[in-house]
């Protein structure tokens, strides 16, 4: 395996574990699948802690993900709060709407928080 395959496989494989944070799928109730990593999943062993804030971090368009890996696999911010990064729909991991517009991606953000 070359270095860019040993990349695409460390960034895209969407089961393997990145640095402290899982890949995971919610569905929302149109049917659209986002995707999101995190260190802290209700009913997970690593369950949301409530005595740590949530931090979410939502990439930039057009992006995925990947664009906080640095940030979000630190262990000073895992150690000190529950994290979660998000694929917007269309990107990374995330199911695509069948419409683009400002007030759908928001719907889909908002219903996923």
């Amino acid at each position: 395996m070359d270095d860019l395959e040993r990349s695409r496989d460390r960034m895209w494989n969407l089961t393997k574990e990145y640095s402290g944070l899982s890949h995971h799928f919610i569905t929302l109730t149109n049917g659209l699948k986002i995707h999101f990593m995190s260190n802290a999943v209700p009913g997970s062993p690593a369950a949301l802690n409530p005595e740590k804030p949530l931090v979410i971090l939502i990439h930039g368009w057009p992006d995925s993900w990947a664009i906080w890996r640095y940030i979000a696999g630190s262990a000073d911010l895992q150690g000190a709060a529950n994290v979660v990064v998000l694929d917007m729909p269309g990107f990374g991991g995330s199911g695509r709407l069948e419409k683009y517009s400002a007030t759908r991606v928001l719907e889909a953000m908002t219903e996923l928080m």
